[in-house]
């Protein structure tokens, strides 16, 4: 069962049934409900004999609820009074204080937010501080590298046999055993190559022809370890020929270009053909043939030739070595 409330020509319907509503709660809400409620005013419900019977107090409700079981809605009528009855309560006074309570407490929690607000500028001022910082170096890093890579020297007609980099930019590396084998920067950092590089950092540097020699074979002789061995060699042979004097120290020149005259007189002292072949190409002696032949066992008359054919000092090395 509900309430309904009707002052003229208003009328508010309580939401709550009229079994939990109470005289002291509908003279608390009215006010708010109905604007044209009188100062002095009295409730008035109409019975079964059309009858208007006044409401003052809870016993009253309880008796219209029990009158009036089988209505859904019961309707109270408000009637102006001169004297005596209910007198409306000033809500405006109250809404004026509830918004002053609310702004105080507003107000109050703003103060206590306010040095953690501050807080979380300053740090989000550093922050950005911090951000624009990096943001700087990582432009002048970035700057700097480009910078470095137009300087980089570019090595024309040179490919990496790691990354297949073509041409390799930067410095170079040059294995000193391997033919035609080259590394760039980046592969060669990693160490995965089992032979000694060569470090070129400009194209003018890289050399014409490299000479290593491996494996258990042993040393040639030095150049001063080969003067002194010559000039033993030379006072033996003056004592047991006492013969005239040669003259000393031996010019290796003119014996190369001797035996270049005459090939056909050292050529044939070997069966072997590559030896030969080494014979015919260099011009050399058997013996220096065979010696490079030990040094290169992998290789052809024609790959020693092209590793080695430029290199006259250390042909004359051999020359000298192997007399």
């Amino acid at each position: 069962m509900q309430l309904q409330v009707k002052c003229n020509d208003q009328s508010w319907t309580f939401r709550r049934p009229l079994s939990k509503l109470t005289m002291k709660k509908i003279l608390k809400r009215l006010p708010y409900r109905i604007s044209n409620l009188p100062n002095m005013f009295t409730f008035q419900y109409l019975d079964f004999d059309g009858d208007m019977i006044d409401v003052t107090c809870d016993a009253d409700l309880q008796t219209i609820r029990e009158c009036q079981f089988f209505n859904e809605v019961v309707t109270l009528y408000v009637q102006q009074a001169k004297q005596g009855g209910f007198k409306k309560e000033q809500v405006g006074h109250r809404r004026e204080n509830r918004k002053d309570h609310i702004k105080e407490i507003v107000n109050q929690r703003v103060m206590e937010l306010i040095p953690e607000i501050t807080k979380q500028v300053k740090l989000s001022i550093a922050a950005d501080d911090v951000q624009k910082q990096i943001e700087t170096l990582s432009i002048n890093n970035t700057t700097n590298v480009e910078v470095k890579d137009v300087k980089k020297v570019v090595h024309e007609r040179v490919a990496c046999d790691g990354c297949e980099m073509f041409p390799i930019v930067g410095t170079r590396y040059k294995c000193a055993v391997c033919k035609d084998f080259d590394l760039c920067e980046k592969c060669e950092d990693l160490g995965t190559h089992e032979h000694a590089m060569l470090k070129i950092r400009n194209p003018g540097q890289a050399p014409s022809i490299i000479i290593t020699a491996i494996g258990d074979k042993p040393d040639l002789l030095q150049e001063n370890n080969l003067r002194n061995y010559m000039n033993s060699a030379y006072q033996s042979f003056q004592s047991i020929t006492q013969s005239t004097p040669v003259p000393f120290p031996l010019d290796i020149s003119s014996i190369q270009k001797e035996q270049l005259q005459t090939p056909e007189s050292i050529i044939y002292r070997s069966t072997n053909p590559i030896v030969v072949e080494l014979c015919e190409l260099l011009g050399v002696r058997p013996e220096v043939a065979e010696t490079l032949l030990e040094l290169f066992p992998n290789q052809g008359a024609k790959e020693i030739m092209e590793i080695i054919g430029d290199d006259v000092e250390y042909l004359n090395s051999l020359q000298r070595s192997t007399i």
